[in-house]
């Protein structure tokens, strides 16, 4: 029984995985946040670790912070962005560190708002199709997606218009639009869109810029998510290593002492 238990742990490590998920909130004046969140049930410290580490050269001005979702720790990095224009600079710069949503597009139109993203190698595509695990074997590609969970979301002034989100929420002035994404697929399309409730047609549109910084912005070359997504994987790799060490160990027959109390025949 204990046994069983210790390789049911292990394999319920193994399919709990990782979530990442990438969240925008756009204001009626254009201004809004951008986050990008990565936790798991349990190693969360790692993953925020990682993650500073993976994002500390970005232009963009982030804030890497713990964060916490029910059972699962990890990490968040977000930003502010002060208008429209903003948004579309700093996530062309964060582009180029991989890992995040690309092509992001907001604006507004005389009937509502309108959001679209694509990515040409996706949230979940590695460039590198193997890395190297803690006990000396290879991390495949294959076994990054089967451990990562994807999810994207905007939320935007508005009641919902066309979509093709996977879920939609709205309260009396916001739309939530989110897509669950398969780790083994690219992303696509992302496409969402809003008609004005009440006066949010005459809020006028920010026009604000951020400051970013002039450091080597080139980043990961495997992307900031895939440096993650290692070492969670490292990390499920070694707790299956130790889970199967005690559950497939010496068994001994009912009632046999233990190795250091047997004594050697003849004695």
């Amino acid at each position: 029984m204990i046994r069983r238990a210790a390789l049911a742990l292990v394999l319920l490590l193994v399919l709990a995985g990782c979530n990442a998920a990438a969240r925008v909130v756009v204001h009626p004046d254009g201004s809004g946040t951008y986050a990008m969140t990565v936790t798991v049930p349990s190693g969360g410290d790692s993953v925020y670790r990682a993650m500073q580490q993976a994002l500390a050269k970005s232009k963009v001005p982030l804030r890497v912070s713990p964060y916490t979702a029910g059972t699962e720790t990890g990490g968040e990095a977000s930003f502010a962005f002060r208008s429209l224009a903003d948004l579309k600079a700093e996530t062309d710069q964060l582009a180029g560190l991989g890992g995040g949503l690309n092509g992001v597009s907001v604006s507004r139109t005389g009937t509502g708002w309108q959001f679209s993203a694509v990515s040409s190698n996706s949230l979940t595509a590695a460039p590198h199709p193997q890395a190297s695990g803690p006990t000396g074997g290879n991390i495949t590609t294959g076994a990054l997606t089967a451990v990562l969970h994807v999810s994207a979301s905007v939320q935007l002034p508005g009641a919902p218009a066309e979509t093709n989100a996977t879920t939609v929420t709205h309260d009396a002035s916001t739309s939530t639009f989110t897509w669950v994404l398969d780790g083994k697929q690219t992303i696509g399309s992302l496409q969402a869109s809003t008609t004005f409730v009440g006066d949010q047609l005459t809020v006028h549109l920010a026009s604000g810029l951020t400051k970013l910084s002039g450091r080597n912005g080139s980043g990961h070359a495997g992307g900031w998510l895939w440096v993650v997504a290692v070492a969670v994987l490292a990390g499920l790799a070694g707790a299956l290593a130790v889970g199967l060490i005690v559950a497939l160990g010496p068994r001994r027959r009912s009632g046999e002492p233990p190795a250091e109390e047997r004594v050697p025949a003849g004695v």
